[in-house]
């Protein structure tokens, strides 16, 4: 079975069916429409982290535009400034 797109909200509630029905993976699985893996891993964490472990997260690197500065190494620093003039030079070449 393919799983569906689903929100924060519908997840809590998948969870909350699982506790209210003896944990009942399966029978959540099928009655919501997703797989029975993600009903599993959804009631673990929320059981082990809270309600905040079903909210999405991105994955991968931030964007440099949401990079905190002043929390950075002297070596990232410059990592990030060498980033920043090496887009400027592909920006001029392609100009």
């Amino acid at each position: 079975m393919k799983s569906r797109k689903t929100t924060f909200e519908e997840r809590l509630e998948i969870v909350k069916w699982v506790i209210d029905n003896n944990m009942s993976y399966k029978d959540a699985a099928e009655k919501y429409g997703v797989t029975y893996a993600l009903v599993y891993r959804w009631t673990r964490a929320y059981i082990d982290k809270g309600p905040e472990a079903l909210k999405y997260q991105k994955r991968g690197p931030k964007p440099k535009s949401e990079i905190d500065k002043s929390k950075l190494t002297e070596i990232e620093k410059l990592k990030l400034e060498l980033g920043r003039e090496r887009e400027l030079r592909k920006q001029r070449v392609i100009q």
